[in-house]
């Protein structure tokens, strides 16, 4: 049934949309099988030293046409070679899309402006960030602009911990959220720390950590959690203000030194 419709495509030279030769020719042409002649090596060290790459030459060996009919093989690595470059530049526009979502400009100073357009700003950045892995370069962009609006006053610390709680609910977004606020409290002025050091707040990562150790598939959120506690705990073990973290750090103890659930 096919084989009609190939032939009848093949006498009217319509060409293949992927290597630009007609089906004759592509119907035609013999394929690279068993070990290579020596005038087929030559002809691969005669390609080597015009200037071709040894993964061109490889894709060639692979995937390419009879290494004796060298028009042919010339045409393959001509148009793989305008492929892999086209693919190139699509790949760099799109990694540039994705750093300009979350490198963009927000205004330094809103002042005057309503805060509910502020909090819709930082909400947008926020979404932005998650987006993309923690530790890539996209990642850190965002968080030098979170870090940014907190030290510099345009959002206050209890407006954006309010926004960072609403992706602290959501368990897709939890560990990257714990992150944030990991170096938030790292980067930013001891207000934004002070402002976690709440029996509410420690208590929501209380709850969260409790929780993930329930389920093994959860456990590198528990464990980010007591990681962070016990490095707050550290940090501030001095400052009367932050004794819920030096709490939730021996409940966090005790809590990982319990058997899991699921017995393992």
């Amino acid at each position: 049934f096919f084989f009609f419709f190939i032939n009848r495509w093949a006498k009217t030279k319509k060409t293949c949309p992927l290597c630009q030769r007609t089906f004759t020719e592509v119907l035609e042409t013999k394929v690279q099988v068993g070990p290579l002649t020596s005038t087929q090596e030559d002809f691969l060290r005669t390609l080597a030293d015009a200037g071709f790459t040894k993964e061109e030459l490889d894709g060639l060996k692979e995937n390419g046409p009879c290494l004796d009919n060298c028009d042919l093989v010339l045409r393959w690595l001509k148009e793989n070679k305008e492929q892999a470059e086209l693919h190139r530049i699509r790949q760099a526009a799109e990694k540039q899309a994705k750093e300009a979502k979350t490198t963009r400009l927000f205004p330094q100073q809103l002042g005057g402006k309503n805060p509910k357009a502020i909090r819709k700003a930082f909400e947008e950045l926020v979404a932005s960030i998650l987006a993309f892995d923690v530790g890539t370069q996209q990642y850190w962009n965002g968080m030098s602009q979170v870090i940014e609006w907190i030290n510099q006053k345009t959002i206050s610390c209890k407006d954006a911990l309010k926004i960072l709680k609403i992706t602290l609910k959501s368990p897709n977004t939890q560990l990257k959220t714990i992150c944030m606020l990991e170096a938030c409290v790292a980067k930013c002025d001891i207000q934004f720390a002070q402002e976690i050091a709440t029996r509410k707040w420690v208590d929501r990562l209380l709850t969260i950590a409790k929780n993930a150790k329930r389920d093994p598939a959860t456990q590198p959120i528990f464990q980010k959690v007591y990681d962070v506690m016990l490095d707050w705990d550290r940090k501030f073990c001095s400052h009367h203000l932050m004794q819920e973290f030096s709490h939730a750090a021996a409940k966090l103890k005790m809590l990982r030194e319990q058997p899991n659930p699921w017995g393992t």
